[in-house]
């Protein structure tokens, strides 16, 4: 029977998270899978994922975990404790779709694997980041091990990446772009004004 994946993402602009999200959701085989997107905001994004007849929902609570920062900093602090706030908002949002798994589109959402395997959903991370490993390490310790406590499943955009968990094994897949619609001619005599 047909599975519902819900891929979250936070971004909804067009950039390098978002091509390969949106490549994946063109390739995914929908005789199998029923691809559903959750969004912080709308955005260029939204457009395309409809075009391919997908449904969108947005959670704008959704927060990321700050990104290789200080714990010192208010701003920081304000928004661990804003992502714990935004729980309820993800769970509510669970059980209106409901899907079969829970794909994380970036490392900065972990926190939400949490919630989303308590309620008994299969779930997925997709690491695109390079958090060095001796940069605030008590942040990125919490976040390895809720990777590894929540996550049936990693996904690394390259080895650096894939080491950020060091006691799971992570399937490395490197991004691709699709450019072919977007593909433009532009002959260099045209972009040098000479014959080239």
């Amino acid at each position: 029977s047909m599975k519902t994946i819900l891929f979250v993402y936070h971004a909804s602009n067009i950039g390098g998270g978002t091509y390969c999200l949106l490549n994946i959701l063109k390739e995914i085989d929908r005789s199998k899978y029923l691809p559903k997107v959750l969004l912080c905001t709308d955005g260029d994004l939204v457009k395309e994922i409809k075009c391919l007849g997908i449904e969108v929902y947005f959670m704008p609570s959704m927060i990321l975990v700050p990104y290789n920062k200080p714990l010192w900093n208010p701003r920081v602090l304000r928004n661990y404790m804003r992502i714990k706030n935004a729980f309820s908002d993800f769970e509510r949002i669970l059980c209106e779709i409901d899907p079969d798994a829970v794909y994380m589109n970036t490392m900065m959402l972990a926190p939400y694997l949490e919630v989303a395997k308590k309620k008994g959903y299969k779930t997925a991370i997709h690491l695109r980041e390079h958090w060095p490993l001796n940069e605030h390490v008590r942040q990125l310790s919490k976040l390895q091990k809720i990777i590894s406590n929540y996550a049936d499943q990693i996904v690394a955009i390259n080895g650096y990446s894939a080491s950020m968990v060091p006691n799971r094994e992570a399937t490395i897949i490197y991004d691709w772009v699709d450019m072919s619609n977007r593909y433009e001619y532009r002959p260099l005599d045209k972009i040098l004004g000479e014959d080239t």
